[in-house]
């Protein structure tokens, strides 16, 4: 079982893309475990100051050697960790469990909600002259930057090779479904509907009735309820219609 407070592995897909990511248990609920992503603590400064501190500059000037090309104004943002922080993350390793433990007990990884999402840009004015500010992106720059994912507990691993491995059966998967033909993803896609239907017998008449029928590779299915399948081709389309035996 997990706990509230364990630091887990999972993996994350996005179209084709496998990840292993990593994060702490902050919930669980109703047989869903909550898990918040970990980063590392905020550490931009902008001219010295913290980021979360950094209220903007005033207009200056902008130098005549910068005035060709703005993007050589430099913005004086950087990442700065102590160097005691910075020798304690080189002996420890994301794939050790307990190293990840002791950097969230350290308040050196955090859950990803306690970063901002604030970026340092540059405002020019008419005048040609500039300043450093803080700003906020658009929805849109950020959109899919999500701070927490809730998983069942067969997809959480408490070590790093069990991910991976989950990750490697992920692949191979896709490999196997790159590889079907038209007709055989189509009866792939037929089977995962039927077996969400309980009656054993209903689903093998509706099976054989479905391979039966013309140009498979076209053919989708949709379950409406306990005693309703429907059907209809999709290239093409054409309105749906309830599957008789």
């Amino acid at each position: 079982m997990f706990s509230v407070g364990d630091i887990v592995y999972f993996v994350e897909t996005r179209g084709r893309e496998c990840s292993i990511r990593y994060g702490v248990i902050t919930l669980v609920d109703a047989g869903k475990y909550f898990i918040d992503f970990l980063k590392l603590r905020e550490h931009r400064y902008v001219k010295g100051i913290p980021i979360e501190e950094f209220e903007g500059t005033e207009w200056k000037k902008i130098p005549k050697e910068w005035q060709d090309d703005y993007r050589k104004i430099e913005t004086g943002l950087i990442y700065r960790l102590s160097a005691e922080e910075k020798a304690f993350i080189q002996e420890k390793r994301i794939d050790n469990p307990a190293d990840l433990k002791e950097l969230y007990d350290k308040g050196i990884l955090v859950t990803a909600d306690k970063i901002t999402n604030w970026k340092i840009e540059t405002e020019i004015n008419r005048n040609k002259e500039y300043r450093i500010v803080r700003v906020i992106p658009a929805w849109t720059l950020t959109y899919g930057e999500d701070h927490r994912t809730h998983l069942p507990k067969k997809d959480i691993f408490t070590t790093y090779e069990e991910a991976t491995q989950r990750a490697e059966e992920i692949k191979e998967r896709w490999r196997t479904e790159d590889a079907l033909t038209d007709e055989e993803w189509s009866i792939k896609e037929i089977d995962k509907v039927l077996r969400l239907f309980t009656d054993k017998e209903r689903v093998k008449r509706w099976r054989a009735k479905l391979l039966s029928m013309d140009n498979i590779e076209e053919l989708e299915i949709k379950k409406v309820d306990d005693n309703t399948v429907k059907w209809r081709y999709f290239s093409p389309r054409t309105e749906w219609k309830e599957l008789v035996v």
